[in-house]
Formats: C-alpha cells, structure tokens, sequence
C-alpha cells in the first residue's frame, strides 16, 4: 500500500531545500533532495516530497510499503512541514519532533 499526504500552505511553499535542511536539523541526520525525493543516506530510505502550486501552495508526501526507519523519516518529514506553515490536524506521534538518537529508542 503506498501512502500518500497532501499537506497545503496558506503562505508561499518553502523550498525543498529549506525543507530538507530543517529535516536535516531535526533528525540529526543527512539529508538529500534530488529527483522528487527526500533521502535519508544514514537510514538508507527515502519518501517522496514534491511541491505544487496548481490549485494552492502543497507539498505531496508519498511513501511506499517500508520499515520503522520510513515511518520516521516521513513524520519527521510531516512534521517539518507543519512547523514551516503546512497544515495537517491529524495527531503525530509523540516522537515524530525528536532526533533519531532519541526516536529510535521509542521505536
């Protein structure tokens, strides 16, 4: 089953780089945007994040069948997002803002 999230902005779409730097600074991990993708080199997993502008500022989130590791990466992802202006009211999980030293314990 592939996951797929709308996350839309009432303000300008960050930039994907931007996006991935504060992914970076949350996660203490490197981080890669390229091709559509966001990838996580420490983790070796990566999700798709796109930007749109056809009917309103969003970012796309898309994630495949994967692990514990995809799940992080994609709320650290969701939850990057949210604090860069996105709009998202479902609940995240507690360890979703948390560096993976500290997340990966929870786990």
């Amino acid at each position: 089953m592939v996951l797929h999230l709308h996350i839309p902005f009432a303000e300008p779409l960050p930039s994907v780089e931007l996006v991935a730097a504060q992914v970076a600074l949350n996660t203490g991990l490197s981080m890669r945007y390229e091709r559509m993708s966001l990838f996580c080199e420490p983790l070796r997993v990566d999700i798709g994040l796109y930007p749109t502008e056809e009917e309103a500022p969003a970012y796309y989130i898309t994630l495949g069948p994967g692990n514990y590791k995809c799940d992080y990466l994609l709320y650290a992802t969701l939850m990057t997002l949210v604090d860069l202006g996105g709009q998202y009211h479902e609940p995240l999980p507690a360890w979703a803002g948390q560096p993976w030293e500290v997340a990966k314990l929870i786990l």
